[in-house]
């Protein structure tokens, strides 16, 4: 079992809500340490400076990275400019986060469509599968059963979430450019199969480098 990601229904992995909230509290807590460090830094050495210590910077940062901005402390120089800068951006995506993990918690759900798309698609599969067994198609997975005609690479393949699979590069009965992937969803056991086409080999064969390297993005 994976402790920083789960797998829904439809096989879709996705990440925990404590690990994206716990990033995002980590990625304010560097934001406003360290930058407000850095803000100290080279603020404190002007003139003209009202941050004159690592609190004052501190302070600064939280201000700016919750976009609040009491406007008590604010930089001077060019380098706090910038340091605000990439405070402000870093921190509104650290706050988005928080707060998209938020509704998720409470019950919102912002990919009702998606969600929609699943079970229709869901649907369909279940239907193929019903087709295929009335007729007595074979829906097992080896590597003979990625249905192309001429193989060009192939290997064995697993992920977090597909055991048991082959990885098939090749040309199908059309003569189209095509990448077979096969296995067994870990959890359900039920088959998958995707086929990718591409228009040249190398293409495909960048696809085929690319899955086998990096299995876990599908």
């Amino acid at each position: 079992m994976n402790i920083f990601k789960k797998v829904d229904e439809f096989g879709v992995q996705e990440l925990r809500l404590w690990t994206i909230a716990a990033t995002c509290v980590l990625l304010l807590a560097v934001l406003v340490s360290v930058l407000g460090y850095a803000m100290y830094h080279f603020e404190s050495a002007a003139g003209n400076a009202n941050i004159l210590s690592w609190r004052d910077g501190a302070w600064t940062l939280s201000m700016i990275v919750t976009t609040i901005g009491f406007g008590d402390f604010y930089p001077v120089t060019d380098y706090g400019r910038a340091i605000a800068w990439v405070g402000v951006t870093f921190g509104a995506i650290a706050l988005g986060g928080l707060v998209g993990v938020g509704a998720k918690a409470i019950g919102f759900d912002s990919g009702i469509q998606n969600r929609e798309l699943k079970n229709q698609q869901c649907e369909i599969l279940r239907k193929l599968e019903a087709v295929e067994e009335h007729m007595g198609l074979d829906n097992t997975v080896d590597e003979n059963s990625n249905l192309l005609d001429y193989i060009i690479e192939q290997a064995e393949y697993e992920s977090d979430m597909l055991v048991d699979g082959w990885l098939t590069a090749g040309l199908d009965s059309a003569g189209q450019y095509t990448l077979s992937i096969e296995a067994y969803h870990r959890e359900t056991g039920i088959p998958y199969k995707r086929w990718f086409q591409e228009t040249c080999e190398r293409d495909l064969m960048r696809l085929y480098n690319h899955y086998l390297e990096r299995a876990d993005e599908l």
